[in-house]
């Protein structure tokens, strides 16, 4: 079972340290949408007026799918492309509930919010389950798709229990070590942001 252990900590953490907070922004522009579509019930869809606003709700969604603005806000975990990436390391049975947001601000701060995040993989007839729960804070650099970020603050708390296939159980709360600085590539749209660090790619949909 310590194979185990090192096997699924070794996982989390190649990608953990590339997660990574500040207001969505994309909320605005929803709500704009949304009033530009109540507007045109009422009013002549043709319009000047009406035409303009579609427009402008247009440049705005490409605006945000574009670099670093694309990056600006907040972005919930797809749990099921880090479960992938669990069982391709040799976790058999890997489940991973509750949520990651990853959020990046205007000025080059990052945090990554864990609540009740859990993953548990089994292997070698036991288990082996992991709780975060916290604030991680840092900075991030761009360079064309490359994403960069550095570990300033980790306040988020991690607790592992294993249990043996003879039914021992062993629970521990490892220290938390700072991330070093961590580099990955990354793309971007309006909904969805991928990030590949390692050879593992991980998946995140944007909040509203």
């Amino acid at each position: 079972m310590p194979e185990l252990r090192m096997r699924v900590g070794a996982a989390a953490l190649t990608v953990l340290t590339m997660f990574a907070l500040s207001g969505c922004g994309d909320d605005d522009q929803e709500a704009s949408a949304t009033s530009s579509a109540g507007t045109s019930d009422t009013s002549d869809a043709t319009s000047p007026v009406a035409a303009e606003e579609d427009s402008a709700a247009e440049e705005a969604v490409d605006e945000v799918a574009d670099g670093e603005e694309c990056l600006h806000g907040n972005w919930y975990l797809k749990n099921e492309t880090f479960q992938a990436l669990l069982t391709a390391s040799g976790g058999a049975g890997a489940e991973v509930t509750g949520f990651v947001v990853l959020s990046f601000d205007s000025e080059g701060k990052a945090m990554t919010t864990y609540d009740e995040w859990t993953t548990v993989v089994a292997q070698d007839g036991g288990t082996a389950t992991m709780v975060r729960n916290g604030d991680d804070v840092g900075t991030y650099s761009l360079a064309g798709d490359t994403l960069t970020m550095t570990e300033t603050d980790g306040n988020s708390v991690v607790s592992m229990t294993i249990t043996t296939g003879d039914g021992q159980t062993m629970t521990m709360t490892p220290d938390h070590e700072t991330a070093p600085v961590s580099n990955g590539t990354f793309t971007c749209d309006a909904e969805t942001l991928t990030v590949t660090a390692d050879g593992g790619m991980t998946e995140f949909y944007r909040e509203h």
